[in-house]
């Protein structure tokens, strides 16, 4: 049992002694060793120099845009559709047959009427003709007046009657001209309620959309309001999340406002407002939703970069600035407006400087980075 524990405790030594000896002949690190990221390259970012130049100011607003005429086409008479002479949401033009309805029952009428008016007309022809024996007669005392003065109001009967069977035969024929029914504008036509075979009482049966020109209607709030010129308005259109191939907003139409509510409404404390667009818009349609810049000036010269430049926080807004010797430096800045994805700077930048654009998320304070510029 001795010879063992003594065996026992001098390995313990051993070990400890090798142990130390290991960490003597380790050498101690040395004070002046550069950081771990001086090791590193300088991060590649994307950079853009801030500019000064002409800046264009609006108001952004959510429009709706409305044709300029909606009319729907309905039956003045009743009566079975026998032709249907367009296809539906195509164009049409003003006067161009649409519908035609079986006109039976109203060109009998009509003849009728006019049958009516040929023997009124043969009656007041008869009495004209005796009227005119008896004036000679009457010269030579050899009619009575009484007979003569009733013979002058039977003329003046028949002559009353054919007004009336007139006006009867032209309501008939107005009547027939009916039984066809034409574009009243011209523009785009929508669905038909009604297909050939069915009879039409009245109710609308296709409505056309007159689309040039073209209205948008939006609205304003009074601060907003308060900041507009008194004439020359005029409004660029964008669509609803859709770009151009550059990646900036897409301009769909120009346009010029030519209308301004009398008042502010009160449940919303906004006002409305009507622009008429130029006939050279791109595929749009009424009840489309749109964007609407409102253009109320322009600076001359604006401290501008590039939206995506401009990042946010709890604090504010702020970007990193690529200073002379190729460090980031971190600085706080206040956008005023945006437009078409460069952003006007009030304070915080000078053009000359640069930004980063993209690689925001490598840098940091004091970084070294090397710069390419878009």
């Amino acid at each position: 049992m001795k010879r063992n524990w003594r065996c026992g405790s001098w390995i313990v030594v051993v070990i400890m002694s090798l142990c130390l000896m290991a960490c003597s002949k380790k050498e101690p690190l040395k004070s002046n060793e550069p950081p771990f990221n001086s090791y590193l390259s300088s991060v590649p970012v994307t950079a853009c120099c801030v500019e000064e130049k002409e800046f264009v100011l609006h108001f952004e607003s959510m429009g709706n845009l409305r044709a300029s005429q909606i009319v729907e086409v309905k039956p003045h008479i009743s009566g079975v559709i026998t032709h249907i002479h367009f296809n539906e949401g195509s164009s049409v033009r003003k006067g161009d047959p649409l519908y035609t309805i079986d006109d039976t029952y109203y060109m009998i009428k009509m003849n009728e009427l006019e049958a009516v008016l040929l023997q009124n007309k043969a009656q007041l022809d008869h009495a004209q003709k005796k009227l005119n024996r008896y004036k000679s007669l009457q010269q030579s005392d050899l009619v009575a007046q009484a007979d003569f003065d009733q013979l002058s109001s039977q003329v003046k009967y028949y002559e009353g009657m054919i007004l009336a069977d007139q006006a009867r035969v032209d309501l008939a024929k107005r009547d027939v001209n009916l039984c066809s029914i034409q574009a009243p504008i011209s523009g785009k036509i929508g669905k038909s309620s009604l297909h050939v075979g069915n009879k039409v009482e009245g109710k609308t049966l296709a409505t056309i959309f007159q689309i040039e020109p073209l209205y948008v209607d939006f609205i304003l709030t009074e601060k907003e309001f308060s900041q507009l010129p008194e004439k020359n308005l005029t409004i660029e259109i964008y669509s609803l999340g859709e770009f151009g191939e550059s990646g900036e907003d897409r301009l769909l139409s120009l346009g010029k406002v030519m209308f301004i509510d009398t008042g502010f409404e009160p449940s919303t404390g906004m006002i409305s407002l009507s622009a008429l667009l130029a006939t050279n818009h791109q595929k749009l349609v009424p009840g489309q939703s749109v964007r609407v810049h409102l253009i109320y000036g322009k600076k001359e010269l604006a401290t501008v970069i590039p939206s995506k430049a401009i990042k946010r926080n709890q604090t504010g807004a702020y970007v990193y600035v690529v200073k002379d010797d190729h460090s980031i430096e971190y600085r706080f800045v206040k956008p005023e407006k945006e437009e078409k994805g460069q952003t006007l700077i009030s304070y915080g930048l000078k053009p000359g400087e640069k930004v980063v654009t993209e690689g925001h998320s490598r840098v940091y304070p004091g970084l070294v980075v090397e710069e390419s510029l878009q």
